[in-house]
């Protein structure tokens, strides 16, 4: 009754939170209210004061933080952490550093703020800046080989780096193939590929399904500016901002083990199509000019080849750069296992059922993958459905083709440490294994057959399997490498005599999108 007294009798200089729920609801700044309000919550408060915590409002410090090519001052709060210890509460030399130009956000919840940073006390009074702990230029220093542990934060970090990248490069490469037509001189009606290409985009999320629907597509807005439009629109959960901005944030938190220039790839990446929030704004409206406009057709293929020139430079440097260690690795089985799963999921958009004018479906597929010059090397400008599918699923000399992502994906797997009493393959390796062996055994000659009811079976039933077999194997890949819960959290060492992380089932979302690491952003 007394702290109860206490918070009513100067109810401005509180917060007001509820006591037996972590949610994302705002806590309760009685300041801000009016006097009826601040009445009803008095009343609330009375009715049930074991319900709610009052908390002090006090006005934070501010802290330097680097924005837009100079320092502003940001209030700053810690987080701490108390544990219960048999002479008392001990609280730990450190917290979580949080900041925000807008006092207000860090009171909403323990982990609000825009920006975050590890705080370390390291000691109860002033540093002696000049001392270090490195070792000394006259010291004789161990030759080693780094890299060779990783832990299970960082490695799910280079896995859905791996995974954002490709997701980018793939969708950008279908906007702009269907972009170029879209800026010919033809009309639509003459443009027998872009219904497939139309719905290839809206089965990666980046259109609305509406498109493809016959009938409504009239009512939906003209392609020349809805298509533009969704280059930049980060609502698109699965769409090429999005994922732009998951890739981003994958970087930032491994960028002490990236080179200087592949995170300024990331830089660059987003000033192109990321739309950066006003840091003012605690809903993330607005955003800052961009280098390249979308608001026309040409702007945006303009802008989607630089976005493309971006991606394929971190691939070059990610190749010829990255030191072969469990991260590179990591970024490797992330881009090919979704590379795989976009080629398929635009095949079963696309070729699955076979229309009349098939050469101009199968023309429009290879320059979305990347693989028009080499058909033309093959086969001269004779584009037919056969060698098309030969080319994308079962040639396996061809770096885009589904039979290519899976031999690598098993390999990437088997280089990974594993447990030295386990006996035979694991289940990321079996998945794997299997996928690959569907592909190897299939016959194009069968694929493109048409079955009555006019489709081709036997080429949909493959690309299923490869899209419900493809999270499987990213479930397990996450269950045995990526769990966090784990006492040993280190992917270390020699594949022969390791000890490798605990195979526990983590139970999570499709693997096709990018929930894991959303979550372990929010984590971070």
């Amino acid at each position: 009754p007394s702290s109860l007294q206490r918070v009513l009798d100067n109810i401005d200089d509180w917060i007001i939170r509820d006591a037996h729920s972590i949610t994302n609801q705002a806590a309760v700044m009685p300041s801000m209210l009016s006097q009826d309000e601040q009445n009803a919550l008095s009343d609330r408060l009375k009715a049930s004061p074991q319900r709610y915590v009052a908390q002090a409002n006090i006005t934070p410090s501010v802290t330097p933080v680097w924005r837009h090519d100079h320092f502003e001052s940001w209030p700053v709060a810690l987080r701490l952490f108390a544990l219960q210890a048999d002479s008392g509460v001990e609280v730990l030399p450190g917290g979580l550093a949080r900041v925000s130009p807008n006092r207000q956000m860090l009171g909403r919840s323990p982990t609000s703020g825009l920006l975050t940073q590890d705080c370390l006390i390291v000691s109860d009074h002033s540093i002696d800046h000049d001392s270090s702990l490195l070792p000394g230029d006259g010291e004789t220093i161990r030759l080693r080989r780094s890299g060779a542990e990783l832990s299970s934060r960082v490695a799910e970090h280079f896995y859905w780096l791996g995974r954002n990248v490709e997701r980018c490069e793939s969708i950008a490469r279908l906007l702009r193939t269907t972009l170029v037509r879209l800026a010919g001189e033809n009309d639509l009606a003459d443009l027998p590929e872009m219904p497939r290409l139309i719905a290839g985009l809206a089965s990666v999320g980046q259109l609305e399904p509406d498109y493809v629907i016959e009938g409504l597509d009239g009512a939906m807005p003209q392609l020349e500016k809805s298509l533009p439009a969704s280059v930049l629109d980060a609502t698109r959960p699965n769409g090429l901002a999005a994922s732009a901005g998951f890739a981003i944030m994958n970087a930032k938190a491994v960028r002490e083990r990236m080179s200087l220039d592949a995170y300024r790839i990331f830089q660059h990446l987003e000033e192109l199509i990321v739309r950066k929030p006003d840091m003012t704004d605690q809903f993330g409206h607005g955003h800052l000019p961009r280098s390249s406009s979308t608001d026309s057709v040409s702007g945006a293929i303009e802008c989607l080849n630089d976005t493309l020139t971006q991606l394929l430079a971190f691939g070059g440097l990610t190749n010829e750069s990255m030191t072969r260690t469990h991260g590179w690795r990591f970024v490797l089985l992330g881009r090919r296992i979704e590379r795989a799963f976009q080629t398929a999921e635009l095949l079963l958009a696309t070729l699955v059922r076979p229309t009349e004018q098939e050469r101009a479906v199968c023309a429009a597929i290879l320059d979305a993958t990347d693989c028009l010059l080499t058909y033309r090397s093959r086969y001269r400008s004779l584009v037919q459905t056969a060698p098309t599918i030969d080319l994308l699923v079962t040639d396996e000399s061809n770096p885009r083709s589904l039979q290519y992502q899976l031999d690598r994906i098993e390999t990437l797997l088997r280089q990974l440490p594993t447990d030295p009493n386990q006996i035979g393959l694991g289940r990321d390796e079996q998945l794997a294994a299997m996928l690959a062996l569907d592909l190897r055994i299939a016959d194009v000659n069968e694929l493109v057959a048409v079955y009555p009811g006019g489709a081709r079976n036997q080429f949909e039933n493959l690309l299923r399997s490869i899209q419900t077999g493809l999270p499987d194997l990213s479930r397990a890949i996450d269950g045995r490498y990526l769990i966090h819960t784990s006492s040993r959290q280190l992917v270390t060492g020699d594949r022969e005599a390791v000890h490798r992380l605990p195979m526990m089932a983590k139970q999570n979302d499709d693997a096709s999108n990018v929930a894991s690491s959303d979550a372990a952003e929010e984590a971070t």
